[in-house]
């Protein structure tokens, strides 16, 4: 009777240690994948985060008429793209994201050749909302409507400098709306001071527009993107 519990003791014992086992292998193998996937994740933000720089310096340097650097980054974005593609991370928007990238980087190149800086700033800013998406639906910590902004007010500079007053008027009415619905969130992570400091940018940029002065309505507009890129820093 003694020997038959024992053994029984034993039994439940090893059945325990063999459970326990077995789990911990199932939550060590789910940890390492989990940490694969999220490196992989990393990477192909990090890639198209180098696309969106190379548009967004595509539209700077087209401003200047710089027209090599326009070319190069063409090039950076050509290279970085080739990188996210063989990644394969996501299939979401990227049929979409893959038209827009060969549509615009072919009107930037035909553009920049013309020495057409209006198409080529168009071009890029359609690019730039195009990765600003892919990468909100890859990295939501960052909220879309905060990218959004920020191509946003791209278009208005490149309005103002192209004196389209009437694409900069479509182009602030968008951004009072979209701010409208994004201002509570940054106001959430305590920043009150910013979104009051991007409020009255807003408000300047409209004034400017109103009496049809491109430079001031540009240079507004650079400076809301210099509040936009600190309120970022707030979902970092």
């Amino acid at each position: 009777m003694g020997l038959n519990m024992n053994a029984r003791i034993m039994a439940i014992l090893l059945y325990l240690l063999l459970a326990a086992s077995c789990a911990f292998a199932q939550d060590y193998g789910t940890s390492e994948s989990d940490s694969t996937g999220q490196a992989k994740r990393s990477k192909a933000i990090s890639t198209l985060l180098s696309v969106q720089a190379a548009a967004e310096d595509i539209i700077d340097f087209a401003l200047l008429e710089d027209w090599p650097r326009v070319q190069g980054d063409a090039a950076v974005i050509e290279r970085s793209w080739a990188q996210y593609d063989s990644q394969k991370v996501t299939e979401s928007l990227y049929a979409v994201m893959r038209m827009t990238l060969s549509s615009s980087l072919s009107q930037i190149k035909s553009a920049s050749q013309d020495k057409n800086a209006t198409a080529v700033i168009q071009a890029a800013n359609n690019l730039s909302s195009a990765v600003g998406n892919l990468i909100a639906d890859q990295h939501p910590v960052v909220p879309s409507d905060l990218m959004l902004l920020e191509v946003l007010e791209r278009q208005l500079a490149a309005d103002g400098a192209a004196q389209n007053f009437q694409g900069a008027d479509r182009c602030l009415d968008k951004l009072k709306m979209v701010w409208n619905r994004t201002k509570g969130s940054v106001q959430d992570r305590k920043g009150y001071e910013l979104a009051g400091k991007f409020s009255a940018s807003l408000r300047a940029q409209e004034i400017a527009a109103k009496v049809d002065d491109g430079p001031a309505t540009s240079s507004e507009a650079n400076k809301g993107l210099q509040i936009l890129s600190s309120i970022r820093k707030l979902y970092e």
